[in-house]
């Protein structure tokens, strides 16, 4: 492997622990004898160079690998068998973690995720998940040719490479963000790299004020022609213009709750949707069994019709309360999309991307500067027309013998 084995296994245990906490992780992994028959016949190649590093964790995998092969039963603890095929997928189909989420158009997608900690590794491991040809393969051969053949066999709609650093992982919301952002792509493979954009910042944060000082030189030219154009400012238009930023930012729409505050909610309609099938199906078979004892005339002096009609008027009114919270739930989602639709096209539209460049480049040191002057100079001719209305005033009243 081209990255850190120690510091590899620390982001893919990240990762699914990130995973897990939002609750977009595979519960259900594939079957070892699935995954070795699918091997088996699409990727062989790749299935034969694994097997030396499965036999090192697992005692049995060769085994058991052969055994598949040949059509016969396996027998083992479904726990190792279930590890021993996610170690497969890992090695042949570079799939370290598998994502269950529901895009915006509530189409589930399975996401496969190859985790890396090194940077360098990420084109190489995007070229394998497109099925690009590995350099070490001979003419004419490419042991990647099936590996899109695989994924559609298990039902996998999308393959991502995520790269990280385990020791100062991506935030949160910023991660689940762009996860949800792929999903909602046409593309069927990408990758989303927080490694080096994470060190930049942490770099930026560390920097002192006199290194931040020549920021203006790295500027685009957009933004170079701002920050100038901002200089270049009259006292009181400066001011006015800060001003101007400050009232379009208080009236901005507001912001909508974090995807992973919205998938919460997403997440207890899905619960309650399939508790109100279960319910159903119970409430059904209880009006199957109250319409056969309806059949006998004796049943209004029958307990135990009084006691199932009294069920059955339990389950309704269950049901009913039930559909009413995810109802409630459901249409806060609808509120909050349509919050995320007008937050979105506030921030996209080009006088709010204008408004930032200009509130980015007033925060520059020599801006600031600049403006505390101007500041000071208005709040010292404001005292100064004070003090001379009051002392006109002062005279006045002299002037009167008071």
């Amino acid at each position: 492997m081209s990255q850190n084995p120690t510091k590899g296994a620390k982001a893919e245990t990240w990762a699914k622990a990130f995973a897990q906490q939002y609750g977009i992780l595979l519960a259900t992994p594939f079957a070892l004898e699935k995954v070795v028959t699918l091997l088996e016949n699409k990727l062989q190649y790749k299935l034969v160079l694994a097997k030396p590093y499965v036999r090192k964790e697992f005692a049995l995998a060769n085994e058991w690998i052969d055994s598949i092969v040949a059509g016969r039963k396996v027998l083992g603890s479904i726990e190792e068998k279930t590890k021993l095929a996610s170690k497969l997928l890992d090695l042949c189909v570079a799939t370290d973690v598998i994502l269950r989420l529901k895009d915006n158009k509530g189409i589930e997608q399975l996401i496969a995720v190859d985790v890396a900690s090194n940077p360098n590794s990420e084109q190489s491991k995007l070229d394998t998940i497109r099925s690009k040809r590995d350099p070490k393969d001979t003419p004419g051969f490419n042991r990647n040719q099936n590996l899109g053949q695989v994924r559609q066999a298990l039902g996998i709609t999308k393959h991502l490479i995520l790269v990280i650093n385990p020791d100062h992982p991506p935030a949160h919301e910023s991660l689940i963000n762009a996860v949800y952002a792929f999903a909602n792509q046409v593309a069927k493979t990408g990758s989303l790299n927080f490694f080096q954009s994470l060190t930049q910042e942490a770099v930026a944060a560390r920097l002192p004020l006199s290194k931040q000082s020549n920021e203006a030189d790295s500027l685009s030219p957009e933004k170079s022609e701002i920050l100038a154009a901002i200089e270049q400012l009259p006292e009181r238009e400066l001011i006015n213009t800060v001003e101007r930023v400050q009232a379009f930012f208080v009236s901005k729409p507001p912001q909508p709750p974090t995807t992973a505050e919205q998938l919460v909610v997403q997440q207890e309609v899905n619960k309650l949707h399939f508790l109100i099938g279960s319910l159903l199906k119970q409430q059904e078979s209880q009006v199957t069994r109250l319409e056969s004892m309806q059949k006998n005339p004796l049943r209004n002096w029958n307990k135990q019709y009084d006691a199932a009609l009294g069920e059955l008027e339990a389950t309704m009114a269950i049901v009913e309360k039930t559909v009413a919270q995810k109802d409630k739930k459901h249409h806060q989602l609808q509120v909050w999309a349509k919050q995320t639709e007008t937050y979105r096209a506030w921030v996209s539209a080009p006088q709010t991307k204008q408004m930032y460049q200009v509130a980015e480049a007033i925060k520059y040191p020599s801006v600031q500067q600049k403006i505390n002057r101007v500041q000071q100079n208005l709040a010292q001719k404001q005292a100064i027309a004070l003090q001379k209305k009051q002392n006109q005033r002062s005279d006045r009243g002299h002037g009167l013998g008071l």
